[in-house]
């Protein structure tokens, strides 16, 4: 009788230990998927934030690209204008009909 008391004693301790482990798992299990969720939210923050840098970034260049490309246009048409007067004068001197005015104080 005391023999069969015992065990189902050992048999509810059992029961009970099991039964606290499997609320324990559920627990991990529920705060591990609420740290799952936050870590997903904080993943796509980083993502957006990403793309938003990135964005700005490309744009940046292209801004930068279109400054170059002005300056270069400018300059080329500077140096043809330069070049063309250069040849003018340059044609002027050598037929002599561009005279050379100098000032002078006597």
């Amino acid at each position: 009788m005391i023999l069969a008391w015992w065990r189902e004693i050992a048999i509810a301790a059992a029961l009970a230990a099991a039964g606290l482990q499997t609320v324990r798992l559920a627990n991990e299990q529920a705060d591990h998927f609420r740290t799952k969720a936050a870590h997903a939210v904080q993943l796509q923050r980083i993502a957006d934030g990403t793309s938003q840098a990135a964005q700005a970034a490309q744009k940046a260049q292209q801004a930068t690209q279109l400054a170059v490309a002005s300056i270069g246009t400018i300059r080329t048409q500077e140096k043809t204008d330069a070049i063309a007067d250069n040849s003018a004068r340059r044609a002027r001197d050598l037929t002599g009909s561009g005279g050379m005015r100098i000032p002078a104080v006597c």
